[in-house]
């Protein structure tokens, strides 16, 4: 979870919507929307098997099981989307209540 600290701290600067691929997310967008529609995009969430700590295991019990991890000190996680292409696409999310968590960000980073 330390090292995922700089990587959010980074992604909340960094994140953009630059690409035009990516025009169909929106900072505050719902978490549970903005899933909705990378999949309908035809991204693939990439299950993450690691050890979780408390909200990792929260949005993993709650079907998002492609969290790469959460800093709990600042509530912000990241999860992470596959294409056919195989590039990535790392979601921000904001939030310590799953059904309240908003998009804060995303890149096309690997995490």
């Amino acid at each position: 979870m330390k090292r995922l600290l700089p990587l959010l701290l980074l992604s909340s600067f960094q994140a953009t919507q630059s690409h035009a691929e990516d025009s169909f997310l929106t900072k505050g967008q719902s978490l549970k929307s903005a899933r909705a529609v990378i999949i309908a995009k035809g991204w693939k969430p990439v299950r993450n098997v690691s050890e979780r700590l408390t909200t990792e295991e929260m949005l993993y019990r709650a079907g998002y099981q492609e969290v790469v991890g959460c800093a709990m000190d600042i509530g912000q996680c990241i999860l992470l989307y596959r294409d056919r292409k195989r590039r990535c696409l790392s979601l921000y999310v904001s939030g310590e209540d799953v059904k309240r968590m908003t998009v804060a960000g995303w890149d096309k980073r690997c995490q």
